[in-house]
């Protein structure tokens, strides 16, 4: 696994901050930038500054168990949710000021279709019949079918073993 570069970051400035608490006691004065800085009061920024590498770092971690525990939860607690909502609906769907007050908004009426619209609808479902040779039950029973003709000289068909009778239960 690749180190996180900010973590580094927080490491290195740790060691100046260890650093100059062994070899920068006797300095009591540190000029940064043209700044006179007393050492505790430099050393406490440098900490700060770690910190907050520190703190987003455990915040990340914090964060990435959190998705880890709302992954393996959501989808279980999603179906109650959906049924909740079933169940407000099936309860208050009539009233849309009360469903409001549950974040819900009313379905929206179906339109009836214009004549237009359904004779549209009647071309196209013939269409799709013909192109895939749809036939309805009673087209299907007009339809029958020719046995194939038998040479005179061909041997009888063997009879059913159980002598052609039927056994209850259609068997």
């Amino acid at each position: 696994m690749a180190t996180n570069p900010k973590s580094n970051e927080s490491a290195r400035v740790k060691k100046l901050i260890a650093g100059a608490n062994q070899h920068l006691l006797n300095v009591p004065i540190v000029t940064i930038n043209n700044v006179p800085y007393a050492l505790p009061a430099l050393l406490g920024l440098l900490a700060s500054y770690a910190d907050l590498f520190d703190g987003a770092q455990a915040a990340k971690v914090t964060y990435e168990d959190k998705l880890k525990v709302q992954h393996a939860q959501a989808p279980a607690l999603r179906v109650i949710a959906a049924a909740f909502v079933a169940f407000v609906r099936a309860s208050f769907g009539t009233s849309p000021q009360v469903l409001n007050d549950f974040g819900l908004s009313p379905h929206k009426a179906r339109t009836p279709q214009t004549a237009e619209q359904k004779a549209q609808a009647a071309v196209k479902r013939e269409a799709t019949r013909a192109a895939r040779h749809t036939l309805g039950k009673r087209q299907k029973a007009a339809i029958k079918g020719t046995a194939p003709a038998v040479p005179a000289n061909a041997p009888p068909a063997p009879a059913p073993a159980n002598g052609g009778q039927v056994k209850p239960g259609g068997q």
